[in-house]
């Protein structure tokens, strides 16, 4: 088994349940997923979950010990909300680049505004 990382997609429900605690948590940009062996999502983990040790996972879902949980290195974490930012910033620069091609009077008082969901 392995924690996987993945950017949270639009169509995403803003609360998911945790396969592990079962409770409801509040979904960030990144989503970290448990995998079976075949690459099969089993659900997501939450951050209390995920914080627990391999042997207290592998307890709760009463995982043989011979199988271990593969976690993602502590750079995966950057590397995915970097790429996640480059997207962002990709989006709002053709947002700028668009918004200068029209010519309604409007579109010069229009102004983006950083709002930080974290």
């Amino acid at each position: 088994m392995k924690v996987v990382l993945e950017r949270t997609s639009s169509n995403c429900a803003e609360k998911l349940k945790c396969v592990v605690c079962l409770k409801l948590f509040q979904v960030g940009r990144i989503r970290s997923l448990l995998c079976d062996s075949e690459g099969l999502i089993k659900g997501d983990l939450c951050p209390e979950c995920n914080q627990k040790s391999n042997v207290e996972l592998r307890n709760i879902l009463q995982i043989p010990e011979a199988i271990n949980i593969l976690r993602p290195k502590f750079y995966h974490w950057w590397l995915k909300k970097w790429a996640i930012l480059s997207e962002a910033a990709g989006e709002i620069e053709m947002a700028r680049l668009e918004s200068r091609k029209c010519k309604c009077p409007i579109s010069k008082k229009l102004k983006i505004h950083f709002i930080s969901n974290d």
